[in-house]
């Protein structure tokens, strides 16, 4: 397999690798009941670049019940995606302020 980007000296996500289901969003109070949940999940074995972080993208119906159960729409604004690294110098605290770019599902 050939990748469009050199992931040589990939850095860890300062959170690990894990998937957000919100940001900058503001939910019921019943969230944090949710808060560490493991649920199953589909993925592509293709990893997805912004040339700052390298993620998967993800496919898991659970997550939107999740939302509207917190009283959030369906979908997130980023389609679902496991953050899997961080390109060498970009690790700063997290996100930067542009998020990966939507994925054709």
């Amino acid at each position: 397999m050939q990748f469009d980007c050199d992931f040589r000296g990939l850095m860890k996500p300062k959170e690990g690798a894990h998937i957000t289901i919100m940001r900058q969003e503001k939910a019921d109070a019943s969230v944090l009941s949710y808060d560490g949940l493991e649920v199953e999940f589909e993925y592509e074995h293709s990893p997805e670049t912004n040339s700052k972080h390298v993620w998967l993208p993800v496919v898991c119906p659970r997550l939107s019940d999740i939302r509207v159960a917190v009283n959030l729409p369906s979908e997130p604004e980023w389609d679902y995606h496991l953050t899997i690294g961080v390109m060498p110098g970009e690790q700063k605290g997290g996100w930067s302020g542009d998020h990966p770019p939507s994925f054709a599902a």
